[in-house]
């Protein structure tokens, strides 16, 4: 079974970023030491990688996203952005590159993804990008890496299409994960119940995405914003044109599964009521939660221009936090 796992040596052949020159004046990487240096980017949860391509397709200004989870395999779809061939084809390399730039960051979050998607053992990743005009597909394997021209069956925006597909002990393990629940009806409708792991990871760690994002053909749902009994709006912050910022929509509306309610972004809402939280959110996905001591009782802001770990999916603590926090809680002061 092991011998039909795709491996992170496949990805290897081009990662030069760090190493020693040889006497060509290439710079050269070890196999060994590049394993050690791409084990300080692996994820808490080999399923978190599904965060990463979240994180990926925010940064890249992806129009909207869609994850399809099944058996067999995995597909992540980024509609309106698209890559170069070059990038996706040396997708490692972008790990030990500072993430300066959006499209740079994008490729950052996209490598940490396939990193920790080889880790998920698979027996097979694919990358396939379509910019309007021509396409590639980058595939990896057991025996190796494969790189052919390619076409979505829609051909009329850009988007990148990414596919992990399982082994067959995983796919048994997704199969009784939906047997035990027996809920049908929590499958129609789309609630937690129904959902498979992958679908629960991002509904737990994504809802506040600011790109419309559908799991399995159904939108994401609202997140729910602590309001007074009394009624009233929350205060939403408007961000700047850089800043990816966080999901905005109607709170007092309901939608079914198959609504697709998002509104332009926003950098932060604010409730007064609520159990003085205050949420993260990094390029589309939750990396924080903190108790604070603030004028308002709840809120989620946009982390941009804060600094995270090696995995994008944790937050340091440091000036710039800190920073950003106090203009948070000197911006609430002013509040109703």
């Amino acid at each position: 079974m092991s011998d039909s796992l795709v491996t992170i040596d496949s990805f290897l052949g081009q990662l030069t970023r760090e190493g020693s020159l040889d006497s060509t004046g290439t710079f050269t990487l070890s196999l060994e030491h590049a394993k050690k240096k791409l084990f300080e980017f692996l994820l808490a949860s080999r399923e978190e990688y599904l965060l990463k391509l979240v994180q990926a397709g925010v940064a890249a200004g992806a129009e909207s996203m869609e994850m399809r989870s099944g058996g067999a395999r995995v597909a992540f779809i980024m509609r309106g952005v698209s890559f170069q061939a070059a990038d996706l084809k040396h997708v490692l390399d972008h790990l030990l590159q500072p993430s300066s730039g959006p499209q740079q960051r994008a490729l950052s979050h996209l490598a940490i993804a396939i990193n920790s998607a080889v880790d998920t053992r698979a027996t097979g990743i694919s990358l396939a990008t379509w910019d309007g005009q021509s396409g590639q597909k980058i595939a990896w394997s057991s025996a190796g890496r494969t790189h052919k021209s390619w076409r979505p069956l829609r051909k009329n925006l850009p988007l990148l299409h990414l596919e992990v597909q399982r082994t067959p002990l995983e796919s048994l393990g997704q199969f009784m994960h939906l047997i035990g629940q027996r809920d049908i009806l929590s499958m129609l409708v789309g609630s937690r119940a129904g959902l498979d792991p992958d679908c629960l990871l991002l509904m737990e760690r994504a809802l506040w995405c600011p790109v419309p994002l559908a799991l399995n053909g159904r939108w994401l749902p609202k997140p729910n914003l602590p309001l007074p009994d009394e009624g009233g709006d929350p205060s939403w912050r408007p961000r700047t044109p850089q800043d990816p910022g966080i999901r905005r929509f109607k709170p007092g509306s309901v939608t079914w599964p198959w609504t697709r309610s998002f509104l332009a972004p926003g950098e932060a809402v604010y409730t007064r009521t609520g159990d003085h939280q205050l949420m993260w959110i990094y390029d589309g996905v939750l990396v924080r939660t903190e108790v604070l001591r603030w004028p308002l009782g709840w809120g989620v802001s946009s982390a941009y221009g804060c600094n995270t770990d090696l995995t994008g999916l944790s937050l340091v603590e440091d000036e710039a936090l800190q920073r950003k926090r106090q203009d948070i809680l000197d911006y609430t002061t002013g509040l109703y």
